[in-house]
């Protein structure tokens, strides 16, 4: 009796245990030490794909652009975010890497904002898919990457989107403000 009672409690224990370090949780813990350092710097790329379909002007990227920095995210909360949506987050490779909801991939592709011309209609994405990938080191987040792929009509064209962004992150807890000795003149 003894015995067994012993054994369920390792065995549930265990269980618990193995439940809190799934991948997702790796992520977020990464994430959270990462904004626990307090400084960083890194690197955002994008590679754009598609953008076809003719039409005058096709695809406006300063459009774009004005979306994604007025929905600034820091890259720790960024990926903690996508951690959370992210389906069924597996490690392989040295990296953490799932798919994304189609509503996520929507919400990507739209720049964070609602599309649409002057009658204020959102833009149709269709056959919107997105994937995450992170890479931890040293139990903290290094580098992750989004991909991005679907099509939107505009003017009655339909346009290829597809984006892969890349974020590295680097000198953790070392990034460092100097003060020119003028502009320190100027602050006392």
């Amino acid at each position: 009796m003894k015995t067994t009672l012993l054994l369920s409690s390792f065995l549930g224990i265990a269980l618990a245990s193995s439940a809190a370090d799934s991948p997702k949780d790796a992520v977020k813990a990464a994430a959270k030490k990462l904004t626990d350092k307090g400084n960083y710097s890194y690197v955002s790329t994008a590679k754009f794909a598609g953008g076809g379909g003719g039409g005058k002007g096709g695809f406006v990227r300063g459009f774009a652009a004005t979306r994604l920095i007025s929905n600034y995210k820091t890259p720790a909360a960024q990926a903690a975010e996508l951690a959370d949506k992210a389906t069924a987050l597996k490690e392989a490779d040295g990296a953490i890497s799932g798919a994304l909801p189609e509503a996520t991939a929507r919400e990507l592709m739209s720049f964070g904002g609602r599309g649409g011309g002057g009658g204020g209609q959102a833009r149709q994405i269709s056959g919107a898919k997105a994937s995450v990938k992170f890479w931890l080191k040293d139990g903290m987040l290094s580098k992750y990457e989004i991909t991005t792929e679907g099509s939107m009509s505009f003017n009655n064209n339909d346009i290829n989107l597809g984006r892969t962004t890349t974020v590295e992150i680097k000198d953790v807890g070392t990034t460092k403000a100097t003060i020119p000795e003028d502009a320190k003149a100027r602050l006392q």
